[in-house]
């Protein structure tokens, strides 16, 4: 059976439908959702769980980095592509939160390498390895990466979504969709808005140095649902802003 896909459009920001057989997505489209879901998983882990070893921390930083290297050259595309077509605020605010997340992201695998103390000890001056600037940085850039990854994830989460009713032929407009997306959506909304108080999100992003935001003493899971569902929240927020662009 045939059907009708979204594919994005890079010059426009806009949405189009094209032919599409019905069934599995494609090889490659498969490959970048599987390395955009390992990034945000990464991501995820690497705020949440900081009270492991910090071999841990630095070695799942170099994860991060290397699926970061690797989804900006499958995007490659992107970026000579800004210079093609028209801009409107469809297109502006997607492209300024890459490029905003993405300066956000080298600056800390930057301040992550001047502060290693397990895998690159002692490889910058003391000055710079206990700078405590460099250290707030590293610790609270994440949160804005957190934030912008949601938001970037948000404004394709449309295209994304709807691929995924094609694949599975799901009826949209079943009652029993409705409800469940109306649930989830409202379940995100709610633990988001409270989890951003739980890990004090705002305190990181205005560079204040907490301490002991994550417990020790609770599974491993807590404090990673506790920062998805913040991610969540911003890529609701990306969605509902994609819509109205």
């Amino acid at each position: 059976m045939n059907g009708r896909a979204l594919t994005d459009s890079p010059e426009t920001g806009k949405m189009t439908f094209t032919e599409s057989g019905r069934g599995s997505m494609p090889s490659d489209k498969m490959k970048r959702i599987c390395l955009d879901a390992a990034m945000a998983i990464s991501l995820l882990m690497l705020i949440s769980l900081r009270f492991l070893p910090k071999i841990f921390h630095e070695l799942l930083g170099i994860v991060m980095l290397a699926l970061t290297v690797c989804h900006i050259f499958l995007n490659r595309a992107w970026f000579s592509s800004l210079v093609k077509g028209a801009w409107s605020r469809r297109r502006f605010f997607p492209a300024a939160t890459n490029v905003l997340l993405l300066l956000v992201m080298m600056t800390t695998f930057v301040t992550g390498l001047c502060v290693s103390n397990a895998i690159l000890h002692g490889w910058f001056e003391m000055n710079v390895a206990k700078s405590l600037l460099i250290h707030r940085l590293h610790d609270s850039l994440p949160y804005y990466a957190l934030i912008l990854s949601g938001l970037h994830l948000g404004f394709h989460w449309r295209g994304i979504w709807m691929r995924f009713i094609h694949s599975r032929d799901i009826d949209i407009e079943s009652r029993r969709y409705k409800i469940f997306c109306s649930g989830a959506v409202m379940l995100l909304l709610f633990a988001g808005i409270f989890n951003s108080f739980a890990i004090h999100l705002g305190d990181h992003l205005m560079l204040k140095h907490m301490f002991g935001i994550f417990k020790r003493d609770v599974p491993m899971i807590v404090p990673l649902l506790q920062t998805a569902s913040v991610f969540g929240l911003y890529t609701i927020i990306g969605s509902e802003a994609a819509n109205r662009l």
